[in-house]
């Protein structure tokens, strides 16, 4: 199950740092960015945000997709992996850089 959370005011302009704080992580998570408010809520999964900017945490390791190319965790952007990156945990942090004039 999952649920897209929005802010109540998006980022116009400059630059943000946002930090995802991941409590707990049963599978998987996907933390980031979207343009379109209409993504919030429990329609749409986090394979499927468009138009997203999204660090993908990754299947966990007993999970049979785990290291298959989908399960790998990194920046995804409009549902493509562009960047690979390190496997979170429970208690781990993320960090998000957002320049709003650099799409």
């Amino acid at each position: 199950n999952f649920c897209n959370v929005l802010t109540c005011d998006g980022t116009k302009e400059g630059i943000v740092y946002y930090e995802f704080v991941m409590h707990h992580i049963g599978d998987e998570q996907w933390c980031g960015l979207t343009t379109d408010p209409s993504q919030g809520g429990m329609r749409i999964s986090g394979w499927n945000l468009r138009p997203a900017w999204t660090y993908y945490c990754g299947r966990r390791w007993a999970h049979t997709l785990a290291h298959k190319m989908q399960g790998v965790p990194g920046l995804h952007v409009d549902k493509k992996a562009v960047q690979s990156f390190a496997r979170v945990v429970s208690g781990d942090v993320i960090g998000m850089l957002v320049d709003a004039q650099r799409r």
